[in-house]
């Protein structure tokens, strides 16, 4: 994640600094796995320090974290005896959490005095885990530093923006671990969600 940002800075530095104007967006999104309906909500966080470069253009890092709507929802989605010595757990794989940082593009049109569009792209990095799973005193299992892209489409007014994002966070791993009498398994799957977005822009410039 760390070469991102050095990306990120030398990507300015390319730019005409004259034309620069920073700014930051920050706001909260919900939404779902793309793949099922029937899968638990999720709730993200982002922040994203921006510069727009020019009246359509700007470029920014994008910092995620996503976790479950409702925090109680059961981290097993079966949970079963085989017999009277051997318990079978399913790993409810929708509890996933993640993480993400990406360089971030967006471009503007349709602009009025107080309204426009933007479709915007976001390319990183992401890690998936499980936090509050812990066999034989380890967290297990967990993903990090996968390929990670969103594509996103908004509008604003004024300072609020309000939009759709599709992001792929890859795929976690099928995944078996016996534990003294105990089977725990995560199937595979694709990590890919669609979140409404609302989000208030600060201006910092002079």
């Amino acid at each position: 994640m760390f070469r991102l940002i050095i990306l990120y800075c030398f990507l300015l530095i390319q730019c005409d600094l004259k034309a620069q104007k920073p700014y930051l967006d920050i706001g909260p999104g919900v939404g779902s796995f793309a793949s099922s309906s029937s899968d638990q909500g999720k709730a993200i966080l982002s922040f994203s320090p921006r510069i727009l470069l020019n009246d359509k253009i700007s470029l920014g890092l994008d910092f995620q974290t996503g976790d479950n709507l409702f925090p109680f929802d059961a981290l097993f989605k079966v949970e079963e005896e085989r017999n009277e010595s051997e318990i079978f757990r399913l790993i409810n794989s929708s509890s996933v959490r993640f993480q993400s940082l990406a360089l971030s593009a967006e471009y503007y049109f349709l602009r009025k005095k107080l309204f426009y569009f933007y479709a915007g792209l976001d390319l990183g990095v992401t890690d998936l885990n499980f936090p509050n799973l812990y066999i034989d005193g380890f967290p297990q299992p967990s993903i990090s530093d996968q390929f990670y892209y969103a594509p996103e489409l908004g509008m604003a007014y004024k300072e609020v923006r309000v939009s759709f994002s599709y992001q792929n966070h890859g795929r976690l791993n099928g995944y078996d671990l016996i534990s003294g009498n105990e089977t725990i398994r995560l199937d595979s799957r694709l990590v890919s969600f669609l979140f409404l977005k609302i989000s208030y822009n600060w201006d910092f410039s002079l």
